[in-house]
Formats: C-alpha cells, structure tokens, sequence
C-alpha cells in the first residue's frame, strides 16, 4: 500500500479525450503524442481512438478537410494526418529557403554596396 503512489496507474479513455493539439504543435507531434498517450489505456477500441484523436485536432485546414471527406477508420486518420503534416514540412522547407536566399541576397548585396564605396587605390595616389 505505501508503494501505490509510485505505481503507473492505466489511463482511461477519458484521459486520451483530453488529448488536445497545441496551437503551436505540429500534425506530426500532436500524432505522436497522441499515440503515445493511447498506448497506456487499456482495452482501447479504434472507434474511441478515432474519436479522440479527431476530437483532438486543431489545425484549422485539416478540420477541414475531414468534415469535407470525414475518415471512418484509425487507418484512414492517421494516413490523413500524415498528408497533411507532409504538407507543413514542405511549406516549413519553403518558408526556410525562401529565408536563406534573402538572406544570401542581402549578403551579396552588402558586398556589392562594399565594393562600390571603397575607394580606388590609384585614384588616391594620384594626387
């Protein structure tokens, strides 16, 4: 009895309902998260997992999408949820990219603007 504080109690479906996406959390993390959580509570049926994974989704774009095209299994979910989270690395990678060339750019056109304002040597001496 003195030990049960430091047992692992299993979860319960309630606790996988209160499973939510963060406003800033990816598809991709919210999924893992959720799987992870979903793994402790016994006896899960994929219908309550379902549920509380749709139920759990933020992501305003994906919402919907899935009330468009409503999933009917765990599988289908999950596929979805990996399309779409595919879709944030892309844009992430582009939004990245496009960040480094202006950076690259302005670095080049530092070195442009250097080179216009230094002086020539032979100008100098000629005096």
């Amino acid at each position: 009895m003195r030990f049960q504080s430091s047992m692992k109690h299993k979860k319960t479906t309630v606790n996988l309902l209160s499973v939510k996406q963060r406003s800033n959390e990816s598809i991709r993390s919210y999924v893992s998260l959720f799987n992870k959580e979903s793994l402790d509570v016994r006896d899960l049926d994929g219908a309550t997992a379902h549920t509380a994974m749709s139920n759990g989704l933020t992501h305003e774009a994906l919402i919907k999408d899935l009330a468009r095209k409503p999933t009917k299994s765990m599988i289908e979910l999950l596929n979805r949820c990996n399309e779409f989270a595919n879709m944030e690395d892309v844009i992430q990678a582009r939004k990245g990219n496009e960040n480094k060339g202006e950076n690259k750019r302005s670095a080049t056109d530092d070195r442009r603007d250097q080179k216009r304002t230094k002086t020539d040597p032979r100008a100098e001496s000629s005096d």
